[in-house]
């Protein structure tokens, strides 16, 4: 079993979305962590686990983000990551 850390100075979470089907926003998450574990003789049972901490967000737009990060109905009030995997 072999275990690899997410290397947050070769790493970049980042992530482009259309607005108003005109321009295309792009931004990253400045902080982050994850990890990658499985069997060091077969790479397709590699699991992994990502944590973004949703606040680090950073499209390069002040007045973007603050909005970006305000809460919504549906995004959960209590959890200030999101996590994946």
């Amino acid at each position: 079993m072999v275990k690899y850390e997410v290397d947050k100075a070769h790493t970049t979470v980042g992530f482009t979305a259309k607005h108003l089907a005109v321009s295309t926003v792009r931004g990253q998450f400045n902080k982050f962590e994850g990890s990658f574990e499985g069997p060091d003789d077969d790479a397709t049972k590699i699991t992994g686990q990502l944590q973004i901490e949703v606040a680090s967000v950073d499209t390069r737009t002040e007045m973007r983000e603050t909005t970006f990060a305000r809460p919504i109905s549906s995004r959960p009030k209590s959890t200030p990551t999101s996590p994946t995997s």
